[in-house]
């Protein structure tokens, strides 16, 4: 029982990432818009509700953070940033994951532009 314990911990501990470990990743798309911030943020959001839970926005100083992080761990990551450069917005999407609604979130952000 103890073996598998380690085993659990040892698998959780290698294969979660973490919100900070994404942003300074490659993102898996990249955009600039003239929507706002605000709106960019609305549009992903909502649209990942729909099917996502749960799905959390974060204000930042320079925009917004949007993520989802499965309840199963490692299972999946996904994190938007939305930054107001003060000419256009920069969306940055990443992600992580086992299972197969990688197309499906990376559509919907790419669909808010």
């Amino acid at each position: 029982m103890k073996l598998i314990i380690v085993l659990l911990a040892c698998l959780v501990a290698t294969s979660c990432s973490t919100a900070y470990e994404l942003k300074h990743s490659e993102p898996k798309l990249k955009y600039t818009t003239t929507r706002s911030a605000d709106d960019v943020m609305k549009c992903i959001r909502n649209k990942w509700r729909e099917h996502l839970s749960p799905v959390q926005e974060e204000k930042t100083s320079q925009g917004w953070l949007v993520r989802h992080f499965d309840t199963f761990p490692s299972a999946s990551v996904f994190l938007v940033t939305i930054e107001d450069t003060g000419t256009e917005v920069e969306v940055k999407y990443f992600q992580k994951s086992t299972i197969f609604k990688i197309h499906r979130v990376q559509e919907e952000v790419a669909a808010c532009k």
